[in-house]
């Protein structure tokens, strides 16, 4: 098992959640294409892709959180 540290300031963690959300879905959506591919007996397809949609659902309001955070932590001009 691949253990990595994991960062603790806001804006380098919510990068790292980005990261690793996107791959989860890149790593969802080559399963189904395998398991299409394969025409197993029993698709999970519906099962994979509620969780896979629940998965798309977190990677946007990461995203939507970060924004936000970006904005704080450029400096300010004055």
């Amino acid at each position: 098992m691949n253990i990595e540290s994991t960062p603790t300031g806001g804006t380098a963690l919510a990068e790292y959640l980005l990261t690793k959300c996107q791959t989860l879905l890149n790593e969802l959506e080559a399963f189904s294409t395998f398991v299409t591919e394969q025409k197993l007996e029993q698709d999970p397809a519906a099962e994979t892709r509620k969780f896979q949609n629940s998965v798309a659902t977190e990677l946007k309001s990461l995203q939507k959180v970060q924004e936000p955070s970006a904005a704080f932590s450029s400096p300010s001009i004055r």
